[in-house]
């Protein structure tokens, strides 16, 4: 099974550096498939980053923040809004991210190691629209549904937002 953390709503929980390593606390978005990408289902996860930094410059005072958009480069490739699951990593390590309060963090490291926490918690199936048998001509949904339903965003809904983060 394919799974990766996808870093636009994950939240950054907690930082904190022992001078030789960081720990990142993500309460992580997570999406698994079998084999179609665009037929997955979206979990939440504790997962930990433990990093062997080589330049460590200090989060945001604010935390938790949710994080609207970021990268991980290992070596040479950028994986643009996302982690991969990998469990360990040794290279060159940047992870960069732009926090909902429009700061941005960035860490680099050389060494990766990915923990996922306790059991994760089922969100959704994607791209299942939980309101496909209605009338999508004026409905109500919460931001999260507008922004990954493929079905809503493909035809012409008029959406009234009810801002609760279900």
């Amino acid at each position: 099974m394919e799974q990766f953390i996808e870093l636009h709503d994950t939240t950054l929980v907690s930082v904190t550096n022992t001078g030789h390593e960081t720990q990142v606390e993500l309460l992580a978005m997570l999406h698994r498939s079998p084999n179609d990408p665009e037929k997955h289902t979206v979990w939440l996860q504790l997962v930990i980053l433990s990093l062997s930094v080589s330049k460590f410059t200090p989060p945001p005072a604010d935390l938790p923040l949710w994080i609207a958009d970021g990268f991980l480069r290992l070596n040479d490739v950028v994986h643009e809004n996302v982690i991969p699951d990998i469990r360990e990593f040794q290279g060159d390590i940047e992870l960069a991210v732009v926090l909902v309060s429009s700061e941005s963090w960035t860490v680099r490291a050389d060494a990766l190691q990915i923990k996922y926490v306790g059991e994760p918690k089922f969100l959704e199936k994607f791209p299942a629209c939980p309101i496909s048998s209605m009338d999508h001509n004026v409905v109500t949904v919460n931001i999260r549904h507008v922004t990954h339903c493929q079905s809503c965003l493909k035809q012409s809904v008029q959406v009234k937002y009810n801002y609760e983060l279900s």
